[in-house]
């Protein structure tokens, strides 16, 4: 089971996965559902980019938010997602 961190941003929880979480779901059966989504989510410095990814396992979805940098786009790359689209707050 992925455990998520919480840290709290200008008052509200932002909870994020590691791309290693990320990888022990997909090494326990999940699969990635395109599109990814890109989001900024502002903070004091200006703002993150995050990535919403939705996961699949049998009947069962799930959603994890994770900092985006390059290894997770080579993850991505590696799973067959060449894009990520970019969505606004």
């Amino acid at each position: 089971m992925i455990r998520r961190n919480t840290q709290q941003n200008q008052g509200r929880a932002n909870l994020a996965v590691t791309i290693a979480e990320l990888q022990a779901a997909l090494d326990e059966g999940w699969t990635i559902d395109p599109p990814v989504e890109r989001l900024r989510i502002p903070d004091q410095g200006g703002g993150n980019w995050y990535c919403h990814i939705i996961l699949w396992r049998q009947d069962r979805v799930r959603v994890l938010t994770v900092p985006d940098d390059p290894s997770l786009r080579q993850l991505l790359t590696a799973h067959g997602i060449e894009s990520v689209e970019k969505t606004r707050l």
